[in-house]
């Protein structure tokens, strides 16, 4: 996916001297959770928007910068990496800089939830399986060879819940008989967690993401 191309670069110059009283609003306009502060044109942090609100109107960036998180990708990012340290540092705005830590925008969240919605994975036709095994007894690999010899190609797979000893693997599919994909999954010991045709699944997807996008928004 064209990472890149999602590049948005229409927030202000933030600055130590810049004040609280202004960063409220901008918050509240932009629903972000971090602002990029910066220095000469190079990132020094994000600034989370609990610090703001904890402050008084004439604080400065300067006097919160104890409360800056530090973290940057590069341009080239994968989207995957990508995603990993939106959820890492629990944001919706991740700062991207050139390798000499100058500032050149930011990715949102929203678009990279787009962006998904773009992949194979969802835009496809298959159908989606998630399976259980015990954590120490899976592998993709066998997972695939189980797919592909029932004339069947693996869409998207991707580790979806890990608790107590058990992994759940969401998987899609395309081609091949589904009922015959099921029942070599069971016999390789694997429980069949939920498995859905395209449009039901979508259907809840899409209503999740609607949900999730209307959250981020509030």
């Amino acid at each position: 996916m064209a990472v890149f191309n999602s590049l948005r670069t229409d927030l202000p110059l933030i600055t130590y001297e810049t004040l609280a009283k202004d960063l409220i609003h901008l918050f509240e306009k932009q629903n972000l959770t971090h602002l990029p502060i910066l220095h000469n044109e190079l990132l020094v942090g994000m600034l989370p928007k609990e610090s703001i609100l904890e402050s008084t109107p004439q604080d400065t960036v300067a006097s919160l910068s104890y409360d800056l998180e530090r973290y940057h990708v590069l341009p080239n990012v994968h989207w995957q990496e990508a995603l990993e340290t939106f959820g890492k540092f629990d944001t919706n705005i991740l700062p991207v800089t050139d390798e000499k830590n100058q500032y050149l925008g930011y990715f949102s969240l929203i678009d990279f939830i787009h962006l998904f919605s773009e992949t194979p994975f969802l835009k496809e036709l298959g159908s989606f399986i998630v399976l259980e095994r015990n954590d120490i007894d899976y592998s993709l690999s066998e997972i695939s060879q189980i797919v592909e010899s029932n004339q069947a190609k693996i869409l998207g797979a991707f580790v979806s819940d890990m608790t107590n000893g058990k992994v759940q693997i969401t998987l899609k599919i395309f081609g091949g008989g589904l009922s015959e994909i099921l029942q070599t999954f069971r016999r390789y010991g694997y429980t069949i967690v939920l498995q859905k045709e395209d449009d039901l699944y979508l259907n809840q997807l899409k209503e999740n993401s609607d949900y999730f996008e209307k959250y981020l928004t509030l």
